[in-house]
């Protein structure tokens, strides 16, 4: 029968020497914790935002689309309201006497409303077009 006292090994001392190839197993294992522990936190971190991300992304979709056509109903109805002014206006200008609806002081307000959207619209064009970046 074996006897158990001589499986048991005398401690090592750590050498002075050279301390890299002595193994400190402390702190070897309190390394493998630490890190362990870091790329559990960094993996489920990560995890975290991806999942917020998924959301975020989920979220801007659908209020893209509601204010994408909320903007289109809006332009659509300006454009219609500015075109309609302006039709207004031309009509009064060339159209017979008799069939204008619209009295003196009326005439100059539509007026300045209709060359308003003239400017407005051929500033814009134009901005869009010498600003474009090529």
């Amino acid at each position: 029968m074996p006897n158990n006292l001589d499986e048991i090994r005398r401690p090592t001392i750590p050498s002075t020497e050279n301390q890299d190839k002595d193994p400190d197993t402390e702190r070897l294992m309190r390394d493998d914790q630490a890190n362990f522990l870091r790329k559990n936190k960094a993996s489920k971190l990560q995890e975290l935002e991806s999942e917020l991300d998924e959301k975020r992304k989920r979220r801007d979709f659908s209020e893209e689309g509601w204010f994408y056509w909320v903007r289109i109903i809006a332009v659509g109805l300006i454009a219609f309201l500015s075109f309609s002014i302006i039709i207004i206006y031309w009509w009064h200008l060339i159209g017979y006497h008799e069939w204008r609806w619209l009295k003196g002081d009326e005439l100059a307000h539509i007026e300045k409303t209709a060359i308003a959207i003239i400017v407005g619209v051929a500033g814009t064009l134009a901005a869009t077009f010498f600003l474009k970046k090529r």
